[in-house]
């Protein structure tokens, strides 16, 4: 009998739970080491002691066997631990016969980890459930089946039907079977591991509709893929403006480009191209272009670049200006600039304009009046230039 005892109390002192044992006054005759580490005092300052000053410190005259009658008792309870305060546990009462004499065993673990878990998935809950209530894009739910599971009150206003209408309904059955199909090759992808980011458009009572969707695949505890949740954004609207800015600038750009660069001969062998407002890179890039094609096909020897409208110029395009009279030359055509403020003169002299011997004028007059003697008047020299 004493070795079945001590073989008893060598199992107790090694389990990791706390065991006390209590008698009919609700003193604690006995108690393991697990107990004694959980209420952080000596063994000897907790013997004798009334376990309500350890254990359920709420509960006095309320015990479920004593004064319940139960045989046995389960519940999540509170230890007063000397050095954490309130501990959480999860407590097992019942009652054994040790030597003749009916006692309480009551075991007990620390569940203090589980219920900060146990919170944090309840807070992390609630945010989920606020935003899903409240989200003004559609949220959603399916199973493995392409059904859905889930749906959010922006999902019902996008069907104007209630969600208990979508529930349990394929995508074939709500946006039909050419739509549907596309749907479930990208949900067959989601559901394969996949995360998927795309624009698309399907029809909705015979208007279509563009979303952006993004979709993630929804695993279990284990990692197995169980489903997908997926948001989307109704971007019809938006697309809609897009297509009519992008019609707006293209008209623009059209407008701009053919009216940016006029190329006007003032007189036989002269050509002048007035610049107005802001030169920019594609404006120099189209005078450029314009410039050289129209001094080919004119064999003009005398190019006038009026900058009088131009206000400024960046040093990008003042060198690119710089190319484009260099590449006059090469053609034989001299350019001559005017009309220059101050802005303009500044960019260009940075770059070495006053060292690439470029003549200039005040003024489109002053300007043409030096081309016309440039050619001879009315009677241009064969071999080019007047000399």
């Amino acid at each position: 009998m004493n070795e079945t005892k001590e073989k008893w109390r060598t199992l107790i002192e090694k389990i990791p739970i706390g065991v006390l044992l209590v008698d009919c006054n609700r003193k604690i005759r006995d108690l393991n080491k697990s107990a004694v580490d959980m209420i952080g005092r000596e063994k000897a300052e907790i013997l004798g002691k009334v376990c309500h000053e350890f254990v359920c410190p709420m509960a006095q005259n309320d015990c479920p066997v004593y004064d319940h009658g139960k045989t046995l008792d389960r519940a999540e309870a509170v230890l007063l631990s000397k050095d954490r305060g309130e501990v959480a546990i999860e407590k097992t009462v019942t009652t054994i016969v040790v030597d003749g004499e009916e006692m309480l065993l009551e075991m007990f673990s620390d569940i203090t980890r589980r219920k900060a878990a146990e919170e944090s998935l309840r807070e992390s809950e609630e945010r989920f459930r606020a935003i899903f209530e409240t989200a003004q894009d559609s949220i959603f739910i399916k199973d493995r089946s392409f059904r859905y599971t889930q749906a959010n009150p922006a999902m019902e206003k996008l069907f104007g039907a209630p969600v208990s209408e979508l529930l349990g309904r394929t995508d074939d059955e709500l946006f039909g079977e050419t739509a549907g199909a596309h749907i479930r090759d990208v949900d067959s992808r989601v559901l394969g591991g996949e995360i998927i980011d795309e624009t698309d458009t399907k029809p909705m009572d015979g208007v279509l509709r563009t979303f952006h969707t993004i979709k993630v695949p929804i695993r279990d505890s284990s990692g197995e893929i169980v489903g997908l949740c997926g948001i989307a954004r109704d971007i019809t609207r938006q697309k809609e403006l897009e297509r009519k800015l992008q019609i707006s600038f293209d008209k623009l750009m059209n407008s701009y480009g053919a009216l940016a660069i006029p190329v006007i001969q003032a007189h036989d062998g002269v050509l002048v191209i007035p610049i107005v407002g802001v030169l920019d890179d594609m404006r120099i890039n189209k005078l450029t272009e314009t410039m050289l094609h129209k001094i080919a096909d004119m064999r003009s020897l005398v190019a006038i670049l009026d900058l009088t409208a131009v206000r400024s110029i960046d040093s990008d395009v003042a060198h690119r200006l710089l190319e484009t009279v260099a590449a006059s030359r090469l053609l034989g055509t001299e350019c001559i600039l005017t009309g220059i403020g101050p802005e303009v003169a500044a960019a260009t002299v940075r770059l070495g304009m006053d060292e690439m011997n470029i003549v200039t004028r005040g003024s489109l007059q002053e300007g043409l009046a030096y081309a016309i003697r440039r050619v001879g008047g009315g009677n241009r020299a064969p071999g080019g230039l007047r000399r």
